[in-house]
């Protein structure tokens, strides 16, 4: 079993959850920490890949109200509103990190499996086209198709995405539990299933359905002082500038 921290945040401003998804990978870093982290976005915002173009979100109108920001890693743009939202930081000794396609796949898993408490059938998406051509189709996240993903209905409900430096590395990503004014085009979980499921219920069945797939030993925790100072820092130089949300 490898340790890891467990830290449930309260909901947060998109620059400052970006912020601290980076701090808790300098913690992985430098101190071998590992920590899995869920969190909440307030108010509702569009995130976008590291590799997307600041303007092309004018061509989605219907989340041109939300405040905006870029992510560290790559992919499509999400709106992230009634989500459940994690991150995976783990240090280059920890065994997960040298096998991330497995790694990747086993969180997602850990998704359809949970979704089984509630007699809901979701699946992984197995890639049948060019993924290079695929991640150039549309704006939105959730309405492209990579392996792994999770799909229930021919919908896509999970995703992830991965970052990796010399000695971390960062998987977070979204479980889309309803359908957002923001994104209309996007149903969730409880309207693809017709059936309510309280976010406190899922998250929990969620962490312990995680922590079996990945062998984790799971305690809860909060943020050191250290890692609030990084994650303020981040989130100043970073994550709040028009340099970074729109440098493409």
């Amino acid at each position: 079993m490898n340790r890891c921290r467990l830290i449930i945040d309260p909901p947060a401003s998109g620059s400052w959850n970006m912020a601290v998804d980076q701090a808790l990978m300098e913690t992985a870093d430098q101190t071998a920490r590992s920590t899995l982290r869920l969190y909440a976005w307030h108010p509702a915002t569009l995130s976008l890949g590291y590799f997307q173009n600041y303007a092309d979100r004018q061509g989605h109108t219907e989340s041109l109200a939300c405040n905006c920001v870029r992510r560290s890693t790559g992919g499509g743009a999400i709106l992230h509103h009634h989500e459940l939202t994690y991150s995976l930081c783990l240090p280059s000794e920890n065994r997960w990190s040298k096998k991330n396609t497995e790694l990747y796949n086993l969180v997602h898993q850990a998704t359809i499996d949970t979704l089984k408490n509630w007699r809901i059938k979701a699946e992984l998406f197995r890639a049948t086209t060019d993924p290079i051509a695929e991640q150039h189709k549309a704006f939105l996240c959730f309405e492209r198709r990579t392996g792994g993903d999770v799909i229930l209905d021919s919908y896509k409900i999970g995703g992830s995405a991965q970052r990796r430096t010399k000695h971390a590395l960062l998987q977070h990503g979204s479980i889309l539990l309803s359908q957002s004014i923001h994104a209309p085009q996007l149903p969730g979980i409880t309207d693809l299933a017709s059936q309510p499921i309280k976010l406190d219920d899922f998250r929990q069945a969620w962490i312990d359905t995680v922590q079996q797939k990945i062998q984790l030993e799971i305690s809860l925790s909060a943020l050191s002082e250290q890692e609030i100072a990084s994650a303020k820092s981040i989130e100043t130089n970073r994550f709040s500038t028009h340099q970074w949300n729109r440098k493409r």
